[in-house]
């Protein structure tokens, strides 16, 4: 039989009372769970980190496979159809150019075809006018504001309040997962953000340099939106985004899916339309000198 002694029993109890006190975890690893003013200089951060991803993002030519699943009314997939694009941005336009439909390649020919008629575009758009040049970056700079990702982004703070519940690891990284909800009172700036107000769900964040990997959301109300894409979305309807590090500090979108339900042209079945991006490099006509070519990411 093990015999205790008294000094054995005192460090016993000692080791009892401190280790709670230290704030260590069930994995034996301190609690990290933040402050108030902690989490706040914590999604600041986010924000500020995610609106240099989004600006970074049209430097770059990348793929986007566009998919889009019908289902009925039962829940059974009714169709499916993909089209893959190249995307090149300028200061002054974003181009599509489609280079496969489910799968199916276009023939050198036609992509030549939609090279020329975006270096036509590019071309005309350096003869403008200095106020009409300004007006076209204006305009695209608006359009590229209003996209849901930065929409939520932009907004973090003011839209939702956040609780820390927990770390996990995505995609190889150490995150913390933050649950939100949206904030009383909030008022949104445009009618594209209007979904923010009925937006709940988790977000996943980097826990050294805070950036947002992950994002589930869904809608706890239908949003109407006036002159919107979708017309309305019902209650229900989820989004899903995903970012990778591509270099350069700099984390871009990897995946979203939004799955809806719209209400105008397509009563009583639903749509999840998916995107999937890769292939990410530096548009070679507008490469600032102190960028580093990224390997492309498959």
């Amino acid at each position: 039989m093990r015999r205790y002694n008294a000094t054995m029993v005192w460090k016993l109890l000692i080791w009892i009372l401190l280790v709670p006190a230290c704030g260590m975890g069930v994995d034996g690893r301190a609690d990290e769970t933040p402050t108030p003013a902690r989490l706040d200089a914590m999604l600041k951060q986010v924000i500020e980190n995610q609106m240099e991803n989004d600006r970074a993002r049209y430097r770059y030519v990348y793929e986007e496979k566009a998919v889009v699943d019908r289902y009925g009314s039962t829940g059974k997939l009714v169709g499916s159809a993909s089209k893959t694009y190249t995307w090149i941005h300028t200061d002054l336009e974003s181009f599509s150019k489609l280079i496969s439909i489910n799968g199916a390649p276009y023939d050198r020919q036609y992509l030549q075809a939609q090279d020329n008629a975006i270096q036509r575009s590019i071309s005309d758009a350096e003869r403008l006018s200095p106020k009409r040049r300004k007006a076209r970056i204006a305009r695209t700079q608006r359009e590229r504001d209003g996209q849901m990702q930065t929409e939520i982004f932009r907004n973090l703070l003011a839209a939702f309040r956040f609780t820390v519940t927990g770390r996990e690891q995505v995609n190889g990284w150490e995150t913390l997962v933050l649950d939100f909800e949206p904030r009383g009172g909030f008022e949104p700036p445009s009618s594209r953000s209007a979904f923010l107000r009925s937006l709940s769900g988790k977000l996943w964040i980097t826990r050294e340099s805070h950036q947002p990997i992950r994002l589930t959301g869904r809608l706890r109300e239908g949003v109407r939106f006036v002159g919107g894409l979708f017309g309305s979305l019902k209650k229900g309807a989820t989004i899903t985004l995903e970012q990778a590090d591509i270099g350069n500090g700099l984390w871009l979108p990897t995946f979203t899916t939004v799955t809806y339900r719209r209400s105008l042209l397509f009563k009583g079945t639903h749509r999840r339309e998916t995107s999937l991006f890769r292939d990410y490099r530096l548009n070679p006509g507008i490469r600032p000198t102190d960028q580093v070519e990224v390997e492309s990411l498959d």
